[in-house]
């Protein structure tokens, strides 16, 4: 070995020290350095983008891949980096040619596969995910956990809840410390309408991980869906004094504020969130139904409105501006919002019956019976 290589493989692992112990500009300036010693160093090079990419400057570290795998031709390892700082920007396609081009060099690495399949995720194609999950467990079931959770989480968002529960049992039964598993499980049991076993596990992921915040908030939501509103504000109050006040945090609080029928607590929380993220659907949703409810019928038009414009394929928001239009006797527009919710879920009681008590309010009785039958009341 060359005393040129030498010193540069030196000053690579003193870098990779550096970044180690905290000091990512002493990384990034000793990986430079060796890349000027060395610009072949293909190593260095990917971790000089890694050590880029944690830092935020994410454009730099593109570049630097580019330039590195211009230079090293087919590298499964620099593709696969270069792959995930594109899907970190938003290039999910071409996020994917790298990866297509990094399991054709590479097709025996489960890794590469699990990282295609995050990133088919977050473009939506849940069935080609889910087909790399699982060939990256066939390849490596037992050093694969984590994928075993993302693959878990791909059913559920699926609506497969029984594929979803066996990953997420397969998991905690490998790990019985494995907070996202319980967390996981326990999103499940609410989608379905197990609260206890939701609160369970949610409070098991909680023990194991104090810092789990999806955990907290999916447990104050939980506990809100259960009758427990007061456990429900401990935990989304808990939620804003750990972690910070987010739209998420203060819109479940304020909704939970709202069923329990402390308006101006709710209001307040809403107007919060609003001044954090002044283009959120529910929110404005949210703070509409509190006004309805106040009896503020204009104001909560306008709210309505607002998050119907914002997100036009909600129903639930869309049947909230419909009962709104009926309690001001704006029958016409109440109709026509109702039709609009029930359209995008036919299975939709509260619609279907405030559609039939707006045919009542307008003399149509027979249409309205149909409505209120079909309904089973509201």
């Amino acid at each position: 070995m060359s005393d040129a290589a030498s010193n540069a493989d030196e000053l690579f692992e003193r870098a990779l020290h550096s970044r180690e112990q905290g000091d990512a500009e002493g990384a990034l300036s000793g990986l430079r350095a060796v890349l000027e010693i060395d610009p072949n160093h293909m190593q260095a090079a990917g971790e000089l983008a890694i050590t880029l990419g944690q830092t935020g400057r994410l454009d730099d570290a593109l570049e630097v891949l580019d330039e590195a795998v211009d230079r090293s031709g087919d590298d499964a390892w620099l593709l696969a980096n270069r792959a995930i700082a594109r899907g970190l920007s938003g290039q999910f396609e071409q996020s994917i040619e790298d990866f297509d081009r990094a399991v054709t060099l590479s097709p025996d690495d489960p890794q590469l596969l699990a990282s295609r399949a995050e990133t088919k995720r977050a473009m939506g194609r849940l069935e080609e995910a889910a087909e790399d999950f699982t060939n990256a467990l066939r390849m490596d079931e037992d050093g694969m956990i984590g994928v075993l959770v993302g693959r878990g989480e791909i059913f559920k968002e699926i609506g497969d809840f029984d594929l979803a529960m066996a990953d997420f049992n397969a998991v905690i039964s490998r790990d019985p410390d494995n907070p996202e598993a319980y967390g996981c499980r326990g999103e499940v049991h609410r989608i379905q309408g197990r609260h206890d076993e939701a609160i369970v596990d949610f409070s098991q992921a909680l023990t194991i991980s104090h810092e789990y915040e999806g955990a907290l908030m999916s447990r104050g939501i939980a506990y809100r869906q259960a009758g427990r509103a007061d456990d429900a504000l401990s935990d989304f109050s808990k939620l804003i004094d750990q972690f910070g006040e987010t739209t998420a945090a203060l819109a479940s609080r304020g909704e939970t504020y709202r069923q329990m029928g402390q308006y101006q607590s709710a209001l307040d929380d809403f107007n919060r969130a609003l001044e954090i993220d002044p283009e959120d659907a529910i929110v404005y949703a949210g703070r509409g139904e509190t006004y309805r409810q106040m009896y503020e019928y204009e104001k909560a038009l306008t709210d309505f409105d607002r998050a119907i414009t914002i997100h036009d394929q909600d129903g639930w928001i869309i049947a909230r501006r419909a009962e709104t239009y009926r309690q001001l006797d704006r029958c016409e527009e109440a109709i026509a919002d109702f039709n609009r919710a029930i359209e995008i879920d036919p299975e939709d009681t509260w619609a279907i019956s405030g559609r039939g008590e707006t045919y009542r309010q307008m003399g149509r009785f027979l249409d309205a019976v149909a409505d209120l039958d079909r309904a089973g009341g509201r």
